[in-house]
């Protein structure tokens, strides 16, 4: 999808604080107020940790708005604006609620600043941010107005929306109490302090398409795709403003990328590739991180155009990762290919940044090797269970750093650094003997590598049949089997750790 399929798409970086004030709504029609407490928490939380750490920005995802009436719709995003302007209004709440003459007036200048303004040409007021048919009364009268205006007539037991609305509400007052309480207890500075990095630090990228059928198409694809989409645009616009007089060269290695990785299938994965490759090299990095980590460490126009020629020279090999049938890997050794259809077979992303480094690094024997060993131990990991997808991710990023630091400079090196995280054998066995295969792609894979195993040979001098209409599962994985025969099958299976 481009933006000419959709006519102009705007792309825009900015505070939530900032687009609150714009004046948005929410199509009468779509759906009410969703969050329950654990979002509301993890929000406020989120945010004052973010705060209390210092970090200039705090990315919260992206907003899709079109602009088909006199205010702007929110066609994705209703949750989080929404729960802004409840943070918001608790913070004012509690300022006019002390009755304090200062603080109360810093609560009406957050009110007049992001909840309610009055229109000039009919004096009448209304707020920054309207919710859905259903919601909107409540939403205003009992969060939106000031304290001596709160009504809560408009409350509807019998619907959902407005029980989470209240619960959202109380929950962001207990926080903002908290944060106004919390030493050196100067309410109306360390309120307003949050409130401005809410308005000016948590971003948001706000996507306005033309018309509402592009805004819900745009919609759709990322709810498909995730955030690439709208954070590969942000980081291409990043680059191209960072490279002054190299701006065609960063331009040209920029669609050089976006060519070899479309050209392969691999298009939608730009996002996931700058991140893989930016770990492979200075370690991990979370994507909801990586357009802030990216933008503070290319300053200048010779780093961006350095950065745009990594991403260009590494397309072909993450390319490689992703289609293991690719020429690239005619130089390596016979079941390097056969190791990379394995760790895509059973969806293990989390070791892109070290293959990458190692594939940049070691000579192709010596990566052959590696290949091997990351295959063996992704499968350990997923069976034994020692360590989430995160930690995984981070174990593989660490060795990456080393390895293009050339601290780590061999398969044998490698598999040294590894050995303290890396499931034993004892571990692995015990594991396996436990292990439930429910999925037909696994089960193939593994008893595979059973027939591989027993046969004494990597490369089999036939092809299984892997059609399961020819060769029914059922026939040759029995659903119960005897301990002992099942140790014997686990002990079969174990593909060494080390290289050979």
């Amino acid at each position: 999808m481009n933006s000419g399929q959709m006519g102009q798409l705007n792309t825009e970086l900015k505070g939530i604080g900032q687009l609150i004030k714009d004046k948005h709504s929410v199509p009468k029609n779509q759906r009410e107020y969703a969050w329950e407490g654990k979002h509301v928490e993890d929000f406020i939380n989120d945010i004052t940790e973010a705060q209390s750490e210092n970090k200039p920005e705090y990315f919260l995802g992206t907003i899709v708005l079109t602009s088909t009436s006199s205010r702007p719709e929110v066609v994705d995003g209703q949750q989080r604006m929404a729960t802004a302007c409840i943070v918001i209004a608790a913070a004012r709440d509690y300022l006019i609620r002390t009755k304090d003459a200062d603080n109360v007036k810093s609560g009406t200048l957050l009110s007049n600043k992001f909840l309610l303004f009055q229109d000039p040409k009919d004096l009448e007021t209304y707020p920054f941010f309207e919710l859905n048919e259903i919601d909107n009364l409540y939403f205003r009268n009992f969060i939106i107005e000031e304290p001596e205006n709160k009504n809560s007539s408009y409350f509807r037991k019998e619907v959902p929306s407005h029980d989470r609305l209240k619960k959202a509400y109380d929950i962001a007052y207990t926080a903002i109490t908290k944060i106004a309480e919390a030493p050196p207890n100067k309410a109306r500075h360390q309120l307003n302090d949050f409130i401005s990095y809410l308005e000016n630090n948590v971003k948001i990228i706000s996507l306005k398409a033309p018309d509402e059928a592009s805004a819900f198409t745009l919609f759709e694809t990322l709810n498909d795709r995730g955030l690439d989409l709208a954070i590969s645009d942000l980081l291409k616009n990043f680059l191209l403003g960072k490279s002054g007089d190299k701006i065609e060269d960063v331009k040209n290695r920029w669609m050089a990328m976006k060519t070899t990785l479309e050209s392969s299938d691999a298009g939608d994965s730009i996002v996931m590739y700058i991140r893989h490759l930016w770990c492979s090299e200075y370690g991990l990095v979370r994507e909801k991180e990586l357009y802030n980590v990216i933008k503070k460490s290319i300053t200048n126009s010779s780093k961006a155009l350095s950065f745009a020629e990594k991403l260009s020279s590494n397309a072909k090999q993450y390319v490689a990762l992703l289609q293991p049938d690719q020429e690239y890997w005619k130089e390596y050794d016979f079941n390097a290919h056969k190791y990379i259809r394995s760790l895509n077979l059973l969806n293990f992303t989390q070791p892109r940044s070290l293959l990458l480094a190692v594939m940049n690094k070691f000579k192709p024997k010596e990566a052959a090797k590696a290949v091997k060993l990351v295959e063996a131990w992704s499968f350990r990991f997923s069976v034994v269970k020692g360590l989430g997808g995160a930690a995984m991710e981070g174990f593989y990023a660490d060795l990456a750093k080393q390895v293009t630091d050339e601290k780590i400079k061999n398969a044998a090196q490698l598999s040294n650094a590894a050995k303290a995280v890396v499931p034993t054998d004892k571990d692995f066995i015990d594991a396996m003997s436990r292990y439930r295969v429910t999925k037909a792609v696994l089960a193939r894979y593994i008893l595979l590598e059973i027939e591989k195993t027993h046969a004494g040979v990597e490369k089999l001098d036939y092809v299984p049949n892997d059609n399961p209409s020819d060769v029914n599962l059922e026939h040759v994985l029995p659903k119960t089997h005897d301990k002992k025969n099942g140790i014997i099958l686990v002990k079969k299976i174990i593909r060494p750790i080390s290289p050979s």
